[in-house]
């Protein structure tokens, strides 16, 4: 019994240790299979050459997303180029025309100014009013007379109306004259 006993204990010292060595061995061989994945991973080199490959597959995908990317671009900034020409052309367009509009209310103010100035009893556009429906009423009594040219002159006369004022008669030719000196005064 004592000699069973101690059998029985080495046995079992036997096989603690085999299954120490055992799980010691697998625990080396587990460290080692990690250990080398983990080596063949972070290998920079084959990281390098793996990235270099994947580009090289992938390179014509990637050139296409560029190329579609870049289409939208451009179209955006076209857009964009075309309003902002549009928008310039508007405020443009309307600043000429406020500036057109300040110069031709300066021409009529100073030729209005001018005007005046030179009018003696009566306003001068008005006294122009009268004269030529006075020159219309006399080219017609003219002209059925049968005149021989149509450039004729007439001598200017004076006569005196019903409130006893004296009244020119004024040629064509003279009243444009008029008209010429009043805007070259301007």
């Amino acid at each position: 019994m004592l000699e069973m006993q101690a059998k029985e204990r080495t046995i079992h010292h036997f096989f603690h240790l085999y299954h120490s060595l055992c799980s010691e061995a697998k625990a080396a061989e587990i460290r080692a299979d990690w250990k080398s994945q983990l080596l063949s991973v972070t290998n920079v080199g084959a990281l390098k050459q793996e990235l270099t490959t994947i580009m090289k597959e992938n390179m014509d995908t990637l050139m296409n997303i560029a190329r579609s990317l870049w289409s939208v671009v451009a179209v955006n900034l076209s857009l964009v180029l075309s309003l902002l020409g549009a928008l310039a052309g508007l405020i443009f367009d309307f600043g000429t025309d406020i500036i057109n509009l300040v110069i031709e209310i300066i021409v009529f103010l100073t030729l209005t100014y001018y005007l005046l100035s030179a009018s003696r009893e009566r306003w001068l556009p008005m006294e122009w009013a009268s004269n030529l429906s006075h020159l219309v009423s006399v080219s017609d009594t003219s002209s059925t007379n049968a005149t021989t040219s149509s450039l004729q002159t007439r001598p200017i006369t004076t006569t005196t109306n019903l409130q006893n004022r004296p009244t020119t008669q004024i040629s064509p030719h003279e009243v444009t004259g008029a008209i010429e000196q009043a805007i070259s005064l301007v």
